[in-house]
């Protein structure tokens, strides 16, 4: 069972010692909050202490510059819980693999672009796709094109151990298919 949500005044919250000292991040966060706004509330304590969220508070308060955010609260036991729920809520949130990553841009690429024709917009591009994400055109373009040979269960992408690698493969089949085209299927037999 979930704790209810309140709106507490920012300036009310207090920052704990915490782990992560690297909030490079939250300019990207709070465009992401500005445009969805805040999916899961700053979790506190009683005394208003930040157990999670330190970089959602930020986001919200020194780059948004809103005055008031929502929390739930928590109670915790010692300083070593306070510890152990940062640290969990750190290292056990799982990344996405580097397919769903590919996947994951190609789908909101997709989706603007769809939406962009719906509403009569100008067309949708690999750059605008770039910016929402925080990456170069060329990257997004990389994502794009590997996220087709996923799609179609391309056994060489596949088998490759993240995207720097199936982009190389991208570059080898550009480049010398016949070699590639026997990386996939093996080698052909006289």
């Amino acid at each position: 069972m979930s704790s209810p949500r309140f709106q507490l005044e920012c300036s009310l919250l207090k920052d704990s010692d915490r782990i992560r000292t690297d909030y490079s991040h939250v300019d990207e966060l709070a465009r992401s909050i500005a445009e969805r706004g805040l999916i899961q509330p700053i979790v506190i304590t009683s005394d208003y202490t930040v157990i999670d969220g330190g970089s959602r508070l930020r986001a919200v308060r020194d780059v948004l510059k809103l005055t008031h955010v929502d929390v739930v609260f928590m109670e915790v036991l010692s300083e070593a819980d306070l510890r152990i729920l940062e640290v969990e809520a750190n290292i056990r949130r799982r990344d996405f693999t580097w397919t769903e990553r590919v996947l994951a841009v190609a789908r909101v690429h997709e989706l603007r672009a769809a939406q962009s024709i719906l509403s009569g917009q100008d067309r949708w591009t690999q750059r605008q796709t770039g910016e929402l994400l925080g990456m170069a055109v060329g990257n997004v373009n990389n994502m794009l094109r590997l996220a087709g040979f996923i799609r179609n269960n391309d056994k060489g992408i596949l088998a490759c151990d993240g995207v720097t690698n199936a982009i190389k493969l991208l570059l080898e089949r550009t480049n010398h298919p016949t070699k590639c085209q026997q990386q996939v299927s093996g080698p052909q037999r006289a």
